[in-house]
């Protein structure tokens, strides 16, 4: 049984990453922009105390057997999701299809509404104290209190697929640290193993402070 990126999304009210990377974890402050989102700080920059420590843990996500969706494929035949980017080759459709499975999620070991409004308080405090830190600062930023990772990924590439694969477009193939790759050049399929370092989305608090 399946499901659709979107529809996962947003009922675990989850945002989706463009790109990430290993310091993508609870506890970053994150900007919205060029419709991505990108780091900002740790929140102990903002809360002025490099010693705040907060324990997470990484546990499987409640979830169907796989999520679904489709992924627009970019300029020059590029595709690029937090695990693995082509950089091109991918000339011949719009879109692929995207599949992940075996979802695991790190989060804080409080609650979550419990710790965000002890966070919240404690923001409002540095705010009222060191003003200067939060110039700049809008509603486009987020505290991240959950990341999300695939342990499994399928990307199906149908007509997207060159006719003639060889070593040229496995060049071409880039994978997160990490992660692993197989080309099946008969099914036209990309699949592999994700990395429990690299989230594909998180869940996050706007800084309305």
């Amino acid at each position: 049984m399946g499901i659709t990126f979107h529809q996962y999304l947003e009922d675990h009210g989850l945002l989706l990453l463009i790109a990430a990377d290993a310091g993508f974890k609870p506890g970053l402050i994150v900007e919205r922009d060029n419709g991505g989102f990108w780091p900002f700080d740790d929140i102990r920059y903002l809360l002025k105390d490099e010693k705040l420590s907060f324990k997470t843990r990484l546990v499987e996500a409640d979830m169907p057997d796989v999520i679904s969706g489709r992924k627009k494929v970019g300029v020059g035949g590029s595709l690029e999701i937090p695990f693995l980017r082509i950089t091109g080759g991918l000339d011949s459709a719009r879109y692929v299809n995207v599949r992940i499975g075996e979802v695991r999620t790190r989060s804080f070991r409080e609650p979550r509404l419990r710790l965000w409004n002890q966070l919240r308080r404690l923001l409002r405090e540095s705010k009222r104290r060191h003003p200067d830190l939060w110039d700049g600062l809008k509603k486009k930023h987020y505290c991240v209190l959950s990341t999300w990772y695939a342990s499994r990924y399928t990307v199906e590439l149908g007509n997207a697929l060159p006719v003639r694969l060889g070593v040229r477009f496995e060049r071409e193939i880039a994978v997160q640290a990490g992660a692993k790759v197989d080309i099946d050049r008969k099914a036209k399929v990309i699949s592999g193993t994700g990395t429990r370092r690299v989230p594909f989305a998180f869940h996050g608090e706007q800084l309305k402070i």
